[in-house]
């Protein structure tokens, strides 16, 4: 059970393991940080747009969320959700 305060640094490739694990991604280039966003920022369109200026694909669960909404399978105004069980819960909900 992790502590409240621990901060731990975790550095990979995959946007999809990085948004459902992290509070905070932040992109390196070059060894020198050139973009960040907390996780509520993935969906909106800035953050997509300097994400994939650097060559990332946002992560298939916002994708898919975002695709439910339009089809009116989930609330436009629910959370986006982390992990596939999340979108789950909210179409179980």
């Amino acid at each position: 059970m992790l502590q409240e305060g621990l901060t731990i640094i975790f550095s990979t490739h995959d946007i999809d393991l990085a948004y459902c694990w992290a509070d905070t991604a932040y992109i390196l280039q070059s060894g020198k940080v050139v973009a960040s966003c907390s996780n509520h920022d993935f969906n909106f369109t800035d953050v997509f747009s300097k994400i994939t200026s650097y060559g990332f694909i946002p992560p298939k669960v916002i994708e898919l969320s975002t695709q439910l909404k339009k089809l009116g399978i989930i609330p436009r105004d629910s959370n986006d959700p982390r992990s596939l069980s999340e979108i789950i819960q909210i179409i179980k909900g």
